[in-house]
């Protein structure tokens, strides 16, 4: 098995974040994706993988939303879907990105979030 080196700030074992990001980064390479509906779904489906606090995949859902500020809007529909949705114990990891989101990026996040 091929080891996957983490990025600053991911778990020790950084298999959960560098998952994330490995597929965000070989999703980005199909044309198309960047559609705002796309991009929710995408992301939506990432969100599902937010079953616990785990640093890296917060991080790496964090970076995923910085890059795509422009389309603020498809990634902070997506969470508030899940917030709405997921099981009770797995909105406070929900919220902990929130706050990354907010934190980190901010932006056009801050309205966003400050409207849901």
């Amino acid at each position: 098995s091929r080891a996957v080196r983490a990025a600053p700030g991911w778990d020790s074992d950084g298999r959960a974040g560098a998952r994330c990001w490995q597929r965000w980064t070989s999703a980005r390479a199909h044309p198309g994706l960047a559609a705002m509906s796309e991009l929710a779904a995408e992301y939506a489906e990432f969100l599902g993988d937010l079953t616990s606090n785990n640093k890296g995949l917060i991080n790496s859902l964090t970076m995923v939303a910085g890059e795509n500020a422009a389309d603020a809007g498809a990634v902070a529909g997506a969470l508030e879907a899940h917030l709405s949705r997921c099981a009770a114990e797995h909105r406070l990891p929900a919220l902990y990105l929130l706050d990354s989101i907010a934190k980190n990026v901010g932006g056009a996040y801050l309205p966003l979030f400050s409207s849901s």
